[in-house]
């Protein structure tokens, strides 16, 4: 008999909300080609719907503690957490990314068409890191980890009209690349 792991769809709602936010910004810049303004909300209203689940897995975590129920924060074999730490990290992770959009909004409408891929990838980004803060397993921090830093890799190399943005790109991706690997042997080490 085969034993499938426990699914618990809260765990990783607002991960899920993140990744179907980038690939919508994608899918509607495509179909439509609207204004950079439209894109915007779309992707405000991504982070605000996985806010809004952060703060649900916050009262569920809350409710689970109280009632003396771990396993209830567990969840895919125990390799995601909802635990306050990764709740908290992950909200916070989600008002860095809203307020990085808000600061860097000029940066997004100077992309042009480009803008709903700059878009896009800071949301995947978010979701890389956002499943990294809520890993219980080193393989899944090194998955969030991935995911989150090849994202960046291309948007440091976004605007190619400049000679520096495909330079950082480059060092980025070299650097990036050593620092995964000497992850990965010191995960192997233990």
């Amino acid at each position: 008999m085969i034993v499938t792991p426990e699914v618990s769809w809260i765990a990783i709602a607002p991960d899920l909300v993140l990744a179907l936010g980038a690939a919508v910004v994608l899918l509607v810049e495509v179909q439509w080609k609207p204004p950079s303004r439209i894109l915007g909300y779309v992707t405000a209203l991504t982070l605000v719907a996985s806010i809004g689940l952060s703060v649900l897995q916050w009262i569920v975590a809350g409710d689970a503690v109280a009632a003396g129920d771990v396993q209830t924060l567990l969840a895919f074999s125990s390799m995601v957490t909802m635990d306050g730490l990764a709740v908290y990290a992950r909200f916070a992770l989600l008002i860095a990314t809203g307020l990085g959009l808000l600061a860097g909004w000029r940066f997004v409408e100077g992309l042009g068409r480009r803008g709903a891929e700059g878009l896009a990838l800071v949301l995947l980004a978010t979701t890389g890191f956002s499943i990294m803060v809520a890993s219980n397993n080193l393989v899944m921090m090194f998955l969030g980890l991935e995911v989150g830093s090849i994202a960046l890799y291309v948007l440091a190399g976004m605007t190619r009209e400049r000679a520096e943005s495909d330079e950082a790109a480059i060092k980025y991706f070299l650097l990036g690349s050593f620092a995964s690997a000497l992850f990965i042997y010191g995960v192997a080490l233990i």
